[in-house]
């Protein structure tokens, strides 16, 4: 179950002196052009996905925007300004952010799993040391996201504070 280029590259290789010239330029080229074709593919998935993520965001800020403009008066003095301006831009925000990340947190797994299946396959099993460095570091970024996060609390208060003067 190896690649077909992966096994034309490995055959060829003892034989390079024996090929035609062409042979291993268009080996190269071959595998050149299947690269370029793979990133634009990925590029354009990524397009197609923050196009759908802006449109869900449009969709949603729009809705937001005719709940606000049916609030009483009453309704509105019961929310600050801020929580408001909140609803209006961060929530759509961060619902377009998780829209474009999705489908790298459903396909991560399976590449991971993927990858190192043919690493372990090539090379053995020791490619689990990989998974298990993997593995290790993930609460270690728990750890350091959580951090990064209240000091971006702290820093955003310190800011507002120091702009609005309150």
């Amino acid at each position: 179950s190896v690649p077909y280029l992966t096994a034309k590259i490995v055959d060829w290789l003892p034989q390079l002196d024996k090929l035609p010239w062409w042979q291993p330029y268009s080996l190269v080229a071959c595998t050149a052009l299947l690269m370029i074709i793979n990133t634009y593919l990925f590029n354009y998935g990524i397009v197609l996905t923050s196009q759908a993520a802006t449109a869900f965001s449009s969709g949603l800020t729009g809705s937001v925007h005719r709940k606000l403009l049916r609030l009483s008066a009453a309704a509105r003095q019961k929310f600050g300004g801020g929580t408001l301006a909140n609803l209006v831009s961060m929530d759509p925000m961060r619902l377009n952010t998780v829209v474009v990340v999705l489908p790298f947190l459903i396909i991560g797994p399976f590449q991971i799993g993927g990858t190192i299946a043919i690493i372990a396959f090539h090379v053995g099993w020791a490619a689990l040391v990989g998974l298990a460095v993997i593995l290790l570091y993930i609460p270690f970024q728990f750890r350091i996201s959580k951090r990064l996060d209240v000091i971006r609390e702290v820093l955003s208060h310190d800011f507002f504070v120091y702009i609005f003067n309150v």
